[in-house]
Parts: structure tokens; C-alpha cells; sequence
């Protein structure tokens, strides 16, 4: 995706940039350039290193020193959400220097350090969608998860455990179930076209 971001004039005279090398510069600057409307990006070396600088001679341990020391003076924060990796940066500097890119900031892309409940449910819908699961969107994912905070979990449970019985593992489907729309869910058409979105 192409995405437009800016740097103030000032960035010379940071003190905290004033601390990296010139390649730590890169890392920092190259990563700003793939980040989401949120500020976020991947925190993986390897991944990070194939994303934003593929044909760089440096190894992907120059990436992973790079990423912590430019954490160390708080540009970035480094942070792990259910075993993934992910890079936040400095979100009042982000929001300030780029609202005039940013007008709709849409769903993010990468969770944030503090959503670590929208993977919470991670395994137990892995073991109920299996790979429709791991297929689903981000977006989908975090309407899934608000749906899991709004209704009880058990009854969330057994929603989840009945789209699965009934071959259709999706959220529109899962909403109707704890919405007791029973004519939709029990309407063969509706589930045939449910079953058909998996």
C-alpha cells in the first residue's frame, strides 16, 4: 500500500535522533514510511528487514540492535501482542506532524500494546474455525472480540461452537446466532450463503 508520511525540518536537531547512528537513522526512518494510520508496524527484525529494506547488505541481527536501541531513547516501543512482535511510535509526535495525510483513519492494521484481549480467544477459535480463523481479517477479527465483550462468554461460546457445527464460520452468522435471529440462522438460504463466505 502506498502511504504518505511526513518528517518535520526539525528532526536534524532531535536529540534523541541525535543519539542513533546513521543506520539506526534508516531503520527508524524506513519503518515510519509502512507504518499504519495508527503509528504501528510489525517489531520483527526478519519481517521488518523484507518489508521496508529488502535489498539492504546489513543481517537481520543489525535490525533487531537497531530496533532496541532506537526504543531505548522512546521514539519507538517495541511490544508483543499473543507472540507477534510490533513497533508503536511516538504517537503524539505521528498524530501532529501527519493529520494532514491522516483524515480517516479506518481500522488499524496492528494491534495496540494494550489489546491483548482481541487474541485472547485466539486458540479457542482456532479449534472451532480452524483455518477460517487464521484467514479472517484484522477487522473482522476485532468485531468478533467486541462481540465477545458484549454478550456473556458462555453464550458467546456456544455461538461460536454452533457456527461451527453448522459449517458456517463467519461473523455475520456468529452476530445472528447472539442476536437470536433464529429465523435467519435456522433459513436454509441465509446458511448456504454463510456457508458459501467461509
Amino acid at each position: 500500500m502506498r502511504r504518505k508520511r511526513n518528517i518535520e525540518s526539525s528532526i536534524g536537531m532531535d536529540e534523541d535522533i541525535a543519539k542513533l547512528t546513521d543506520f539506526e537513522v534508516r531503520v527508524y526512518l524506513f519503518g515510519l514510511a509502512h507504518t499504519d494510520n495508527y503509528a504501528r508496524f510489525v517489531g520483527d527484525a526478519e519481517k521488518f528487514k523484507k518489508l521496508v529494506d529488502p535489498y539492504s547488505p546489513h543481517p537481520v541481527e543489525d535490525y533487531e540492535k537497531a530496533l532496541q536501541k532506537i526504543a531505548e531513547t522512546k521514539l519507538i516501543t517495541l511490544y508483543n501482542v499473543a507472540g507477534k512482535k510490533y513497533i508503536q511510535y511516538k504517537k503524539e509526535s505521528f498524530d501532529r506532524i501527519n493529520a494532514f495525510w491522516i483524515k480517516r483513519r479506518g481500522v488499524p492494521e496492528y494491534p495496540a500494546e494494550n489489546e491483548e484481549q482481541i487474541f485472547d480467544l485466539d486458540v479457542f477459535m482456532f479449534q472451532q474455525w480452524g483455518d477460517v480463523w487464521q484467514r479472517t481479517a484484522y477487522a473482522v477479527k476485532t468485531k468478533i472480540v467486541e462481540l465477545s465483550l458484549k454478550y456473556e462468554r458462555e453464550k458467546f461460546q456456544k455461538a461460536v461452537e454452533y457456527s461451527a457445527e453448522r459449517d458456517a464460520r463467519n461473523f455475520v452468522y456468529l452476530k445472528a446466532i447472539l442476536e437470536g435471529r433464529e429465523k435467519e440462522v435456522n433459513h436454509k438460504g441465509f446458511l448456504q450463503r454463510m456457508r458459501d463466505k467461509e
